[in-house]
């Protein structure tokens, strides 16, 4: 992988994650979004770290590789206040990857990261995934 590529997929990644109007941001659980570092076609693993995840059934990372139209989905591991789970290689491709969150309570609220009013998150991605 070239030197150039290297630096600009973890900050694609990271644009990814927070390019956002933050004005619209409610009070979330997510504290943080900790991708590794990114390399074409190497499993890119992500670690969400919450606030507080008493109440959470689950999360599921929803991503896209470049150049397709439909989002994937995984189920993140959730342990304590620690989430993460691993995009596969295959999607790992220059220039970047979209992800989003979807957190479901146990009384089956729905949260979305970055935030969406979509009344489906999981049909309809946040405008802000890039």
């Amino acid at each position: 992988m070239t030197k150039s590529l290297r630096c600009l997929l973890p900050a694609i990644v990271f644009a990814v994650l927070f390019a956002h109007d933050l004005e619209a941001q409610v009070a979330t659980r997510v504290a943080s979004v900790i991708p590794d570092e990114a390399a074409p076609g190497i499993p890119l693993a992500v670690t969400v770290e919450l606030t507080q995840a008493a109440d959470l059934e689950g999360i599921i990372l929803l991503y896209r590789a470049f150049g397709e139209s439909e989002f994937r989905r995984i189920e993140m591991d959730l342990r304590g206040t620690r989430a993460v789970a691993t995009i596969p290689a295959a999607a790992v491709l220059p220039p970047f990857v979209e992800i989003y969150l979807v957190l479901r309570d146990r009384a089956g609220k729905l949260e979305v990261y970055p935030f969406s009013d979509s009344p489906d998150p999981l049909a309809n991605p946040p405008l802000n995934t890039k």
